[in-house]
């Protein structure tokens, strides 16, 4: 019995320990900005002399040539800092945000492309460290942006315990990199998966005006990346529409998505509702909508309750309702003598 329970506490530890999870929060580079920054490191393009700081990467690349550059990290704590140091493709979060693979992804683009001497770096306190790195796109690089960024990842950070599971989290910032293969650029858009739900409230079931929310996604169908605008339109079946101030997509990666809720208020349906969404940049438009019935309910009852009352008091008294409500019938004239 003592061994049994000697086993399971012996399974329970082994869960634990391999049951750490590794959580990475990766924060890019905004255009803005000078350096991905977390407040305890940060890094960002390595400042050329007599040159301007740079927000972040932008090369433009040949097929077959590579390209030379080089990273700085920076450690603003006073103890040294150890970090994993990796290349990692960009993609578009739902709400249309810039992300970083994590290190444990596969490299899919550009990540496969750029090489690093190192896979981790320690930065002493209160110091920085430059890291070279370079670019190949190979032979059958397709033409148009591929964006990805460098990441430096902390080793340790602090563990969570939840029950037999430990959760590790790790912290990581990285630095963007928006480069531009050589040939064709062809932006393209499209909306999709327009959704309009109606509110309609008791004075909307009574027939009049409703609220409604409008879903749609905005996709970088190209291979360059987008900052598109977005407009809804919200048309009855009859009379005039409402339309929305235009609504600044967030930046759309070649191949991102951007899933976007605007609320219209005040609206006669007139028994349809439908929303137009128009997406554009530049030349580039592209259109989606989508519609809904909307009944008024409440009305339509009221209207069948009060002709249901009608023909109720017309089958029970029919010769009432067709006699004159006041006076007495007319005299019959007398005819008239020559």
């Amino acid at each position: 019995m003592q061994r049994m329970i000697s086993r399971r506490h012996g399974l329970r530890r082994t869960a634990a320990l391999l049951g750490i999870i590794v959580s990475i929060a990766l924060v890019g580079a905004v255009p803005s900005a000078r350096a991905a920054d977390n407040g305890h490191w940060s890094i960002f393009p390595t400042t050329v002399p007599g040159q301007l700081a740079r927000p972040y990467f932008q090369p433009l690349l040949v097929p077959g040539v590579p390209l030379s550059d080089s990273v700085t990290v920076t450690n603003k704590t006073d103890t040294p800092l150890t970090f994993n140091i990796y290349a990692a493709d960009a993609f578009n979060t739902p709400d249309g945000g810039f992300s970083l693979r994590r290190r444990t992804d596969p490299k899919v683009d550009i990540a496969k492309w750029i090489s690093l001497p190192v896979e981790s770096i320690t930065v002493g306190p209160q110091a920085l460290q430059e890291i070279p790195f370079s670019i190949s796109a190979p032979a059958n690089a397709t033409s148009g942006d591929h964006p990805g960024g460098i990441v430096v990842e902390a080793t340790q950070g602090p563990v969570n315990n939840n029950g037999a599971l430990r959760v590790q989290t790790l912290q990581a910032v990285g630095t963007r990199i928006y480069a531009r293969v050589r040939g064709p650029v062809l932006p393209s858009l499209a909306v999709t998966q327009t959704h309009l739900a109606v509110h309609q409230g008791v004075i909307g079931l009574l027939g009049g005006k409703v609220d409604a929310d409008v879903t749609y996604t905005v996709v970088n169908t190209g291979n360059v990346r987008l900052t598109p605008k977005a407009i809804v339109e919200a048309d009855p079946l009859i009379g005039s529409g409402k339309t929305l101030k235009p609504k600044d997509v967030p930046e759309l990666l070649p191949h991102g998505q951007a899933t976007i809720r605007e609320h219209v208020g005040s609206i006669w349906p007139f028994g349809r509702l439908t929303a137009h969404v128009t997406a554009s940049e530049a030349e580039v438009k592209a259109q989606g909508q989508g519609s809904q019935w909307v009944i008024p309910w409440l009305l339509i009852l009221v209207v069948i309750a009060i002709f249901g009352i009608w023909m109720y008091r017309r089958r029970r008294n029919p010769d009432a309702l067709e006699q004159p409500a006041t006076g007495t019938p007319p005299r019959p004239r007398e005819p008239v003598r020559a």
